[in-house]
């Protein structure tokens, strides 16, 4: 039973002749699958990156292209390439599936790596959705998606191990100082990639999770669809818990609450010395 929720084998490689990697932000391509880039490298595969947001001041922006330049030079892929949509924005970009369509046509990729639509980040699910329509627009029964899990765990059809790649990994992500600085996903990513080990024999020392999934497969799990109601539902929810924390606020805020405070806990302390003497 437990093989139904994850593989008990790991692949040496994902099967491809020719990849193409969706990356939400700057250091989602190493993070989410950079054993997998080193992989392909290693055996000739040819590699077409895309970060698809930048944010923050032109400073920032630039100091997050030399972090990703850099861990492409560690991976040996070439160079990504940069589209420049605002971060925290992809749902917005109505034409999203359409530039993504383009530029597979343009690599020719066989194979598209993007983000989870189980992520917790709204771009990461957005451009997830953007993907699976562009490859369901394409007709091609050919070109595959492989899900990549960065900041929530997915349920995979696929381990792929990274063991002989693990060090190269470790230093691309090591390039994204500005981020590791705010929080170490680099330890995060690694603990990540052991948990992947579970079900694998003890040789396997790091394992990449993944979802990989035909045209024909995203249809029949509903995926051509269901992600993005789940994220309008996520969003009406979020809409709503913003409206819920504001009106607490301003109960918290208002004259009246601080005035009856002492009232309050008076009613508290009277509550439990009730309760004691009852027993």
């Amino acid at each position: 039973m437990e093989r139904f929720f994850v593989p008990y084998h790991a692949l040496t490689q994902l099967p491809a002749h020719c990849v193409a990697v969706l990356a939400p932000h700057a250091d989602d391509e190493v993070f989410g699958c950079g054993g997998a880039l080193a992989s392909f490298v290693a055996q000739g595969v040819p590699v077409h990156v895309a970060i698809v947001t930048d944010e923050g001041t032109e400073e920032a922006v630039a100091v997050r292209h030399g972090e990703s330049l850099a861990a492409a030079a560690v991976l040996g892929y070439g160079t990504p390439t940069f589209w420049g949509l605002p971060d925290g924005g992809l749902r917005a970009e109505t034409h999203l599936s359409k530039k993504i369509g383009d530029w597979l046509q343009q690599t020719g990729a066989d194979l598209v790596l993007v983000s989870a639509f189980t992520e917790m980040h709204r771009d990461h699910r957005a451009l997830a959705e953007a993907a699976m329509a562009a490859v369901l627009e394409s007709g091609r029964s050919d070109l595959r998606v492989a899900f990549y899990e960065v900041g929530q765990p997915l349920l995979p059809n696929t381990l792929l191990d990274i063991t002989p790649y693990r060090d190269t990994k470790a230093r691309a992500m090591a390039c994204f100082a500005s981020q590791i600085r705010r929080q170490r996903y680099d330890w995060q990513i690694d603990a990540l990639n052991r948990y992947r080990t579970y079900t694998l024999p003890d040789r396997v020392q790091a394992a990449e999770a993944y979802l990989v999934l035909t045209p024909e497969e995203l249809k029949a799990f509903g995926l051509d669809h269901a992600p993005a109601d789940l994220s309008r539902a996520l969003q009406r929810a979020e809409a709503e818990v913003q409206q819920a924390q504001a009106r607490l606020d301003s109960v918290f805020a208002s004259t009246s609450w601080r005035v009856t405070r002492p009232l309050r806990c008076a009613g508290r302390l009277l509550r439990c010395a009730l309760k004691s003497l009852r027993r």
